[in-house]
């Protein structure tokens, strides 16, 4: 990551790679996927802290 000068503040406390996200027929992410994807992140982070 220093190679793209991103301070260590700004990188990825956790990852998770996932096959695909469930999309609205305009091929956008559906909006309640993603609020359900950042509150797993948030307990996930909880749970390392």
């Amino acid at each position: 990551m220093t190679e793209n000068k991103v301070a260590k503040q700004y990188w990825p406390d956790h990852l998770e790679v996932v096959a695909s996200f469930p999309t609205t027929p305009a091929g956008k992410v559906q909006k309640f996927q993603r609020e359900r994807a950042r509150a797993f992140a948030d307990t996930v982070s909880r749970a390392a802290r």
